[in-house]
C-alpha cells in the first residue's frame, strides 16, 4: 500500500518542491523588479540633488556680485561724497576736490561726464593752441571731454 501511496506523494510532494521554488523564483523577480525601481528612484532623487546644488552654486555667485557691487555703490557713494559741482565760469560747471577733503591731495577737477558715470577723471589744464585757446581735458582715454574756462585755472 505505501507503493501506491508513494507513487501518488512523492510526484505531489516533489511538484509542491517546484511550485515553492517557482514562488521563490517569483518573489525574486519581484524583489528584483522592486530593486531595479527603487534604483532609477534613487538615481531620479541623485540627479535632482545635483542639478539643486548647480542652482546653490550659481545663486551663491550671484549673491557674491551683488554683495560686491553692494561694496561697489558704498565705496563710490563716500568718494563722490568728497567732490561738490562748482561753475567755472556762466554754464561750465565741473566737480571739485572739496577743500575739506583735500588734506595732502591737490585741488582738482574732476570731468562731470565720468563723475556721472562713477569715475574720477581728473581734469589736465592744456596751456592753449595757435589761437590761444585755454580748456581742461579729461584725463580718461575714452572720455577726453573738454571745457573751457574762460581763463587760468583757479581753485574755489
Amino acid at each position: 500500500m505505501s507503493t501506491w501511496l508513494d507513487s501518488i506523494m512523492s510526484p505531489l510532494n516533489a511538484a509542491g518542491e517546484g511550485l515553492q521554488k517557482l514562488i521563490e523564483t517569483r518573489d525574486l523577480v519581484k524583489f528584483g523588479d522592486t530593486f531595479r525601481e527603487m534604483h532609477g528612484q534613487i538615481i531620479t532623487a541623485q540627479r535632482g540633488a545635483i542639478a539643486a546644488n548647480v542652482r546653490e552654486a550659481a545663486l551663491l555667485d550671484q549673491i557674491r556680485a551683488l554683495e560686491e557691487k553692494v561694496r561697489s555703490f558704498e565705496t563710490w557713494n563716500a568718494e563722490k561724497d568728497r567732490y561738490e559741482m562748482k561753475a567755472l565760469r556762466s554754464g561750465v560747471y565741473a566737480y571739485m576736490l572739496k577743500e575739506a577733503e583735500r588734506g595732502i591731495e591737490p585741488p582738482h577737477w574732476v570731468c562731470i561726464t565720468c563723475y556721472n558715470n562713477r569715475k574720477i577723471s581728473p581734469m589736465q589744464w592744456s596751456a592753449g593752441t595757435a589761437q590761444n585757446y585755454r580748456k581742461y581735458v579729461c584725463s580718461d582715454p575714452s572720455c577726453k571731454a573738454e571745457i573751457a574756462p574762460g581763463g587760468e585755472p583757479h581753485w574755489l
